[in-house]
């Protein structure tokens, strides 16, 4: 096994997942960072000072996706339409749930990670993609991307 720093993006995906409102997306993505920070020092105890500081400056600036909720002019559309629309909402959904898993094994290296306030931002954040349709498995899933941008 081994562990890397998710990216700016990755981390800013998810905290923006986890809440619209600024100072608690802020303290979202503080908390995933510095989780993620953690394993990778657990990980690699010799990784120099320097870098550890440097990826503490990251700040949160992209965007996530729109949100994954298709408004109600779709019952008006034609069959295929919506069907194609369904497949769309449930692959970013997806997306979504296979990047909570890479964001699990980034920073799990810490014996209570699962005690930690960003294990349940990320498990909430799961939680709610599943139930817009994420799947775990399958095509569509191994098809998505492991992190958004490495």
């Amino acid at each position: 096994m081994s562990a890397h720093l998710c990216s700016q993006l990755d981390l800013s995906v998810l905290a923006n997942l986890h809440s619209p409102m600024v100072p608690v997306r802020d303290a979202a993505f503080r908390i995933l960072l510095k989780e993620n920070l953690r394993s990778l020092a657990k990980w690699y105890p010799d990784l120099d000072m320097e870098h550890r500081i440097a990826a503490s400056v990251l700040r949160r600036t992209e965007k996530a996706p729109e949100g994954i909720i298709v408004d109600a002019w779709v019952d008006r559309l034609p069959d295929n339409v919506k069907k194609a629309i369904d497949l769309t909402n449930q692959a970013i959904a997806t997306q979504i749930v296979k990047l909570c898993f890479y964001y699990d094994y980034q920073a799990c290296e810490n014996d209570d990670y699962k005690t930690s306030h960003a294990y349940e931002i990320v498990g909430q954040i799961r939680q709610d993609a599943h139930e817009q349709g994420g799947l775990s498995e399958g095509r569509l899933y191994d098809s998505l991307l492991w992190g958004l941008q490495s």
